[in-house]
């Protein structure tokens, strides 16, 4: 019963991470398409999306000296290249929308 009870664990906690990185993805992809369509930055904010990015690299580095854990590492990895193009594009739509006022 234990072992049991111990696997419905082990497989609820890793549906929980695929889920909670799918739906971090997929928010990272719809502020993208907002960006590309609007083409303005003006209400995003770049300093939160940077925070982001650290946040995601300082995950990455602590994970491989701790764990190692493959999982988490693909997981930061990934919301770090999506929190990256995000700041990306902010600051390339804010560049732009400066230079045509």
């Amino acid at each position: 019963m234990n072992i049991l009870l111990q696997r419905i664990s082990n497989t609820l906690s890793l549906l929980h991470k695929n889920m909670c990185t799918f739906i971090s993805a997929a928010s990272k992809l719809a502020q993208l398409q907002c960006l590309w369509q609007t083409k303005d930055s003006g209400q995003v904010s770049a300093l939160t999306w940077g925070m982001a990015v650290y946040t995601c690299i300082t995950r990455i580095l602590t994970t491989l000296m701790t764990t190692g854990d493959f999982g988490v590492l693909v997981r930061f990895v990934v919301l770090t290249v999506l929190n990256s193009w995000v700041l990306a594009t902010v600051l390339y739509y804010r560049k732009a929308g400066k230079k045509q006022v």
